[in-house]
């Protein structure tokens, strides 16, 4: 599914669904998180959070991940076959900015 549109996905607790409409690589900075749902979250900023590697460092990792993803190398949802689809409830659009 590697292609131009690629999401950069952060949450705290975790969020267990893919995206069926473009590659989705899910971060997260809180450790719990990352030990718990290792198999969903793609990379974890948490080393950086708590000092054991500079922001510099930690971009850098992110970036070269993303750059693996973009050409080719699948998510952990999409290794799992994980392609849901969400819609967001509870909003509403009226014209107004």
């Amino acid at each position: 599914m590697s292609g131009c549109h690629i999401c950069l996905f952060t949450t705290g607790r975790g969020n267990p669904i893919g995206n069926a409409c473009m590659t989705t690589i899910k971060i997260t900075g809180n450790p719990q998180t990352a030990t718990a749902l290792e198999d969903m979250i793609d990379y974890s900023a948490a080393p950086m959070l708590y000092g054991e590697l500079s922001l510099q460092e930690s971009g850098r990792e992110l970036y070269e991940l993303l750059l693996r993803v973009a050409n080719g190398e699948e998510t952990k949802a999409e290794k799992l076959g994980d392609y849901s689809w969400t819609t967001p409830h509870g909003t509403s659009y009226n014209g107004d900015y």
